[in-house]
């Protein structure tokens, strides 16, 4: 018989030996750390593997504490970004990091549609993401007065409150975090609208909030950052020019308007773009003139500390019925349009650090009333349009701001112009709407990925 003595020496050596079993071999390590897919696309969530010994891991941002081995789901991401894994025991770590870049697929994915066909409609995108889609030319003999929410999460369209109205091309803004103001616009019976009204986000409803000095369309509504809104320019349907003003500011309080305090716009204009700066300014360019009818070449810029109007260049090609888009380094591009001959193909960007415009390359296809939208990449997305027939394109481009180059994309399931063009949360774009090749209004919805 063993001693006691012996039988308890045999024990300490297996606890110890169990002991040095379940103890870290070695520093903190790390074997791997990878992302699939390796890239990030619009919709698409990142799986994250960490693969480490002789620590406690954690992955930042977004994880927190991770197992070796372990499978961790991120994102959909709306744009590039580094992860970090840190395996630490006591003062000792190891860390390793992987980039995953962002892209688009440059391909569209049809949705179920929406309840109804609409085109020259409008479209707001509102502060949780949703995007009001509103108003606009129908597939019978009337506008619309309906409206609708897409909603991104579920891919689907919910009716909500009928405007007071009928109407189409009524530009809009988004005052506040859940308000609407729409003002002007056309109604079915082919007249300019005074009426503005505004969309509740608490109630889902419409109210007539005021009217207009003028009715006008082919005008531009812009918030300001005061609080207050800017209608510029417009078409008065026939009335005789400089028989109304062509600048209101707006407040979507009470809807009552006033002149600006300062000066007039240096040149009465429709059709035009008026683009929202990082500084609280305007950029104001091309169109029709109000009183010659031709294709405008200048640009001014308003400015709400003094409510005044100065000139800010000319264009190098005249233009109409373009698209001006505020890229995210301040610079302003403007794409398409119409000028006295033919669709523009030339594009022009804005710098307000130098005040001047230069050339920004050539869209592969011309085109006049397209729309455009700067994508996540930082990239330009154009899509649709008239050609120089009138005819609606399917024809889709991508606008590079490093090289100043466009590129030909996969095209629409279908040609349209008039339609809608938003960019969501998830760095996808909703296309929706728009007249079709038999020249009405579609109700087809897609996404832009």
């Amino acid at each position: 018989m063993r001693s006691i003595s012996s039988l308890a020496a045999a024990a300490a050596a297996l606890l110890a030996c169990r002991a040095s079993d379940d103890a870290p071999a070695g520093p903190p390590a790390i074997e791997s750390f990878t992302a699939s897919p390796a890239a990030a696309t619009p919709g698409v969530p990142v799986v994250l593997r960490p693969v480490f010994r002789g620590g406690a891991g954690r992955i930042w941002p977004l994880v927190g504490p991770v197992e070796s081995g372990g499978a961790y789901t991120v994102g959909p991401f709306a744009g590039p970004v580094r992860f970090e894994l840190h395996v630490e025991r006591g003062a000792e770590r190891a860390n390793a990091d992987v980039l995953v870049p962002f892209g688009y697929r440059h391909r569209f994915v049809a949705i179920a549609a929406g309840g109804y066909a609409r085109a020259g409609h409008g479209a707001v995108q509102l502060a949780d993401g949703r995007v009001l889609l509103f108003g606009g030319e129908s597939d019978g003999p009337t506008f619309w007065d309906t409206a609708e929410i897409f909603d991104p999460a579920t891919a689907t369209f919910t009716r909500t409150g009928d405007l007071t109205i009928e109407r189409a091309r009524a530009p809009a803004a988004r005052v506040g975090l859940a308000e609407v103001l729409a003002a002007g616009g056309e109604s079915s019976s082919g007249l300019a609208s005074t009426r503005v009204e505004v969309w509740s986000g608490a109630t889902g409803a419409w109210e007539a909030r005021g009217t207009l000095a003028a009715g006008r369309t082919a005008h531009t509504v812009t918030a300001l950052e005061t609080g207050e809104v800017l209608v510029l320019g417009g078409d008065f349907m026939g009335e005789r020019v400089g028989s109304h003003p062509t600048e209101e500011i707006l407040d979507p309080g009470t809807g009552a308007t006033r002149a600006p305090r300062g000066s007039a716009m240096v040149q009465g204009r429709f059709g035009h773009s008026a683009t929202f700066l990082g500084d609280g300014r305007v950029l104001v360019a091309g169109g029709w003139n109000s009183f010659y009818g031709v294709a405008a070449v200048e640009a001014e810029l308003f400015d709400p500390r003094d409510e005044t109007f100065a000139y800010a260049g000319a264009l190098a090609a005249p233009r109409g019925s373009h698209r001006a888009v505020a890229l995210r380094d301040g610079r302003v591009l403007v794409v398409g349009g119409l000028d006295d001959v033919g669709p523009v193909a030339a594009a022009e960007v804005w710098d307000p650090a130098t005040g001047l415009w230069s050339p920004a390359g050539s869209l592969v296809t011309a085109r006049m009333d397209p729309e455009a939208v700067e994508l996540a990449s930082g990239e330009v997305l154009v899509a649709g349009g008239y050609d120089g027939e009138g005819k609606p394109l399917a024809d889709v481009e991508t606008w590079d701001p490093a090289a100043g180059t466009f590129t030909a994309r996969p095209p629409l399931a279908s040609p349209r112009a008039g339609h809608a063009l938003v960019r969501l949360p998830d760095a996808r774009v909703l296309v929706h709407g728009g007249a079709g090749s038999g020249g009405w209004p579609v109700a087809a919805a897609e996404l832009y990925e």
